[in-house]
């Protein structure tokens, strides 16, 4: 597992939703898939509408969106389970606690 050295802030919610989904131009063909967080949307319309509801109890932060990517060697795979414990131990390791996040291979 490496990390990209690509970790992006972002004051939108929609824009890296909608990157992680596949459904901007640039990775329609390899869209990412939700494996856990502890959110109850499943599209990025529902997802944004409870991150802004959460961004509205914290209005001082101006740029709430944490992206982190992480890769595996060239052909190796992980089923979904072992990846949502590897961004678990990803999340653990950059933030004290974990309070709305969305999980995605």
């Amino acid at each position: 597992m490496k990390g990209m050295n690509r970790i992006k802030r972002g004051s939108g919610f929609q824009g890296v939703l909608r990157y992680v989904f596949g459904r901007d131009r640039d990775h329609q063909d390899s869209p990412g898939v939700l494996i856990g967080g502890n959110l109850s949307g499943t599209d990025v319309r529902q997802l944004s509408r409870e991150f802004a509801a959460v961004r509205a109890l914290r209005p001082d932060i101006g740029k709430p969106v944490w992206h982190n990517s992480l890769r595996l060697p060239a052909g190796e795979t992980l089923p979904p389970e072992r990846w949502k414990t590897l961004c678990d131990e990803q999340f653990r390791m950059s933030f004290v606690e974990a309070d709305d996040m969305v999980r995605c291979a």
